[in-house]
């Protein structure tokens, strides 16, 4: 079954014990998700997509990688809503149980991110000769002939 946003939002409930809505609103979910997604495109390299967010109609994203998404919203979720509920005047040293989960998800986020798409210096190097702009050909301490100044 391919996800959509809707699932996703419904994926992401379940996996924040919030299956009634009562803790998360949609937007506040909605803009996780679209953190998580940004996120995973930024370390992978690649631009997927979700149906349904930001007026994409089709899923692009791989159905491998759609628990990880719902993992990532739910982290980035809890994140805002920890920081929300977090007292900063009255008790800077108080860690709350849910910025301490929040983390964890996080942490365990990035750690299957960073392992199933490695830093890779070819795949950057790809990404920066596909770059859309002119490429310089003088020095630093020269004008580009170019120049409009």
């Amino acid at each position: 079954m391919s996800l959509n946003l809707t699932t996703l939002l419904e994926q992401t409930r379940l996996f924040l014990h919030d299956s009634e809505g009562a803790r998360y609103s949609t937007d506040d979910l909605t803009a996780a998700a679209r953190m998580a997604l940004m996120e995973i495109n930024l370390v992978s390299a690649q631009g997927f997509a979700l149906a349904g967010l930001d007026g994409v109609d089709e899923t692009t994203l791989p159905d491998s990688l759609q628990h990880l998404l719902v993992m990532g919203a739910a982290g980035y979720a809890a994140s805002a809503r920890a920081a929300a509920q977090a007292e900063w005047e009255l008790a800077p040293q108080k860690t709350l149980p849910l910025a301490l989960w929040s983390r964890n998800v996080m942490e365990d986020f990035r750690r299957i991110l960073c392992t199933l798409y490695p830093p890779e210096t070819a795949r950057l190097h790809e990404q920066r000769t596909a770059a859309p702009f002119v490429r310089w050909e003088g020095t630093l301490s020269e004008e580009h002939p170019d120049h409009l100044a």
